[in-house]
């Protein structure tokens, strides 16, 4: 039983090392952005910019990329109490990503990501709360982008 334990062990190893998988977000491949211009809504696109500008300066093995983004963040009350006061906020931010590479087609995707927001009793902490949410919900969008570009 103990020499079956082994071999189990060892066909496992064996297998395991030799499939040939990579993870996906260990990839060699560099990216760089030529041109990168921005519509729409300032923070997230402020945001979004931090996060990318360190590709904005590809070199010769990178693969180029010109890209407009048009982002576009929403309010809205999702339920409101017996007095009609706002309870509960859905936090929409959208992105629209126009890529081009020299020479070839342009390709359009979209990004989503919605979050929720408690009402709070200070309007201040809410507007401190939103702002957080805000850079949080940019920053998951702008991993995406990059995710993206790189898997292109």
């Amino acid at each position: 039983m103990f020499n079956f334990k082994k071999t189990v062990a060892f066909l496992f190893f064996i297998f395991l090392t030799s499939c040939g998988y990579t993870p996906v977000l260990e990839t060699q491949k560099t990216i760089g952005i030529n041109n990168l211009s921005f519509e729409g809504d300032r923070k997230l696109n402020n945001h979004i910019f931090s996060k990318l500008k360190k590709f904005t300066k590809g070199d010769n093995n990178s693969e180029n990329f010109n890209i407009i983004i048009t982002s576009k963040y929403t309010k809205t009350v999702a339920n409101k109490d017996k007095k009609g006061n706002p309870k509960n906020f859905n936090l929409n931010a959208k992105v629209e990503l126009k890529i081009s590479k020299i020479n070839k087609k342009q390709k359009v995707e979209n990004f989503e990501k919605n979050m929720s927001l408690a009402s709070q009793s200070k309007k201040f902490n809410e507007k401190e709360l939103e702002n957080k949410y805000i850079r949080d919900l940019s920053i998951i969008i702008a991993e995406d982008i990059i995710f993206y570009l790189k898997t292109q």
